[in-house]
């Protein structure tokens, strides 16, 4: 399969990472775009580092991952539906979020 820049992808990064709404998430779902590291940082790293960026979305509900931190895409141009549920912490009682995919749209 070949990813298609401009479709849309739900995204499962390796990590959870923090909305601007201050809740966290693991996922995201919307329009793809691949950037160099160049373009996103406006710097060239001086050690080994990840090489490309994919951004989520556009404008500010937009998200960017680190293409070494892509863990999962799957091809999805229908909204996924919003799993309403409890995400916990495997090694503590702590929960994690209602729903694990940020919307970009």
């Amino acid at each position: 399969m070949k990813i298609e820049e401009g479709q849309r992808y739900l995204v499962t990064s390796e990590g959870w990472f923090f909305g601007p709404d201050g809740n966290i998430y693991r996922s995201a779902w919307g329009k793809i775009h691949i950037s160099t590291t160049e373009s996103i940082l406006g710097i060239t790293p001086l050690r080994p580092s990840t090489n490309w960026f994919m951004v989520i979305g556009e404008g500010e509900n937009s998200v960017i991952i680190a293409g070494c931190q892509i863990h999962y895409l799957v091809r999805c141009e229908k909204r996924p539906k919003e799993k309403k549920g409890i995400y916990r912490r495997t090694d503590s009682s702590e929960e994690l979020a209602k729903n694990s995919i940020w919307f970009t749209e």
